[in-house]
């Protein structure tokens, strides 16, 4: 009887198992977001730990498990939560660089729009205009006249 009660009935090896089968149910919330923290804790002035978290937001809330203190379990964790966000990241990078991309193409575009400008062109859309205006536009040719 006094066995039973001294016993860890929730051991870490089960906590994490038991992390595992929740992200397993719900992929979709941890496809976005979910991170495993570690933190320390003082204990008689002494620091412990470190102890192990798994950290997300569900309906719009902080919630968290606890994990323990035994990292090896925690490797595997991190893994499945890697693979499972790898897609989202992924994503993240394309749309990232496609905006990078964007802002790059509008920055060289007002760059050629101001150079054309000086020599009395412009930009309209993809094509350049104004060259019957332009001093460029105009050329002699040997009899001394101009033409477009």
């Amino acid at each position: 009887m006094a066995d039973s009660i001294l016993e860890k009935r929730e051991c870490v090896d089960q906590k994490v198992r038991r992390a595992l089968e929740f992200i397993e149910r719900q992929p979709d919330l941890f496809r976005m977001q979910g991170s495993v923290q570690k933190s320390w804790r003082r204990y008689q002035g002494q620091r412990t730990g470190p102890y192990f978290r798994l950290s997300f937001r569900q309906e719009g809330r902080q919630r968290s498990i606890y994990l323990g203190a035994k990292s090896d379990d925690i490797v595997l964790l991190r893994r499945v939560l890697h693979e499972l966000q790898n897609e989202t990241r992924m994503a993240r990078t394309v749309a990232r660089s496609r905006k990078e991309t964007r802002q790059a193409l509008r920055r060289a575009r007002a760059e050629l729009n101001e150079n054309l400008q000086s020599i009395g062109l412009f930009m309209k859309g993809g094509e350049v205009r104004g060259w019957k205006s332009s001093v460029l536009g105009t050329s002699t040719n040997r009899d001394g006249e101009s033409s477009p």
